[in-house]
């Protein structure tokens, strides 16, 4: 499975797949996130208008490269604006964690990041290759 496919499947609240509802932007900024041209960049900000589906798109991409792209004791990052806001982002990929069939044993969802589980989402592969994803982290002491 690809992380593009892999989001494409995640369920959202009112029971439909990603993948049957994004936008084709939707689907550019994925792609370019997931599953960028060789030598294209690997640093990423999204902006869109509010209500753009930012902090619901960037916890679904999280969740697909958390699972397909980390490289074992991989780590990743999502910045937020706010704590509040990070918040947010990690209550969007908790909310895909517990929608989408299988991925509620291959993900564990804290306050302000998600970890794969050693078992779950193709768990020989995952028990050899765990990786860890800060899904949000925002630091009070900028502010």
């Amino acid at each position: 499975m690809t992380a593009l496919s892999l989001l494409a499947g995640l369920v959202l609240e009112d029971g439909s797949r990603w993948g049957a509802v994004a936008t084709e932007w939707q689907l550019a900024d994925a792609r370019a996130i997931l599953d960028p041209e060789p030598g294209g960049p690997l640093l990423h900000f999204i902006t869109r208008p509010r209500s753009g589906s930012k902090t619901s798109d960037l916890a679904g991409m999280a969740t697909a490269a958390l699972i397909e792209l980390l490289p074992a004791g991989g780590r990743m990052y999502a910045l937020a604006a706010d704590k509040d806001q990070a918040r947010l982002l990690v209550d969007a990929l908790a909310g895909f964690v517990a929608r989408t069939p299988g991925l509620r044993d291959a993900i564990t969802v804290d306050r302000y990041q998600a970890a794969t589980s050693a078992r779950g989402w193709r768990s020989s592969r995952r028990t050899r290759r765990r990786a860890t994803a800060c899904a949000a982290r925002c630091s009070s002491s900028t502010r």
